[in-house]
C-alpha cells in the first residue's frame, strides 16, 4: 500500500497515501536500532531488547528487485519502511537528527 512517510516533533508517522488516514506511528524515543539496505529484503538488528523482524520475512521473491529498505525496531515492535530513490538520503538524515543514533548500513546482499 502507498503511504507518505511524517517526520513530526516527537513522532513518525505513516499515513494512507490516498486518504491520508493513519497507519502506524512510532516515537522516536521508542527506535532502538534504525538499519537501512539497499536489497531485496529488508534488513535488521538483532540485539536483545529489541522486537525482532522474522529472517524470512518476504521469503520466496515476494519483494522482487533491490529496494531501498529502511526498518525502526523499538522494543515491542518494528516499522519497515520502503523508500524512494529520491528521498533515501533525506529520511535518513532526518531520522539520525531526530533519533540521535547512526542508522546502520550493513553490507549489501
Amino acid at each position: 500500500m502507498d503511504a507518505l512517510l511524517s517526520l513530526e516533533p516527537g513522532t513518525l508517522v505513516v499515513r494512507a497515501k490516498n486518504d491520508g488516514s493513519l497507519m502506524r506511528s512510532m516515537p522516536y524515543s521508542s527506535i532502538l536500532a534504525a538499519t537501512y539496505a539497499r536489497a531485496k529484503r529488508p534488513r535488521s538488528q538483532p540485539n536483545p531488547g529489541m522486537a525482532e523482524v522474522p529472517e524470512n520475512l518476504g521469503g520466496g521473491g515476494m519483494f522482487g528487485s533491490a529496494r531501498h529498505w529502511l526498518t525502526l525496531q523499538a522494543p515491542a515492535e518494528f516499522l519497515i519502511i520502503r523508500l524512494e530513490d529520491r528521498n533515501v538520503v533525506r529520511v535518513l538524515n532526518s531520522i539520525e537528527a531526530r533519533t540521535g543514533s547512526k542508522v546502520i548500513r550493513p553490507t549489501p546482499e
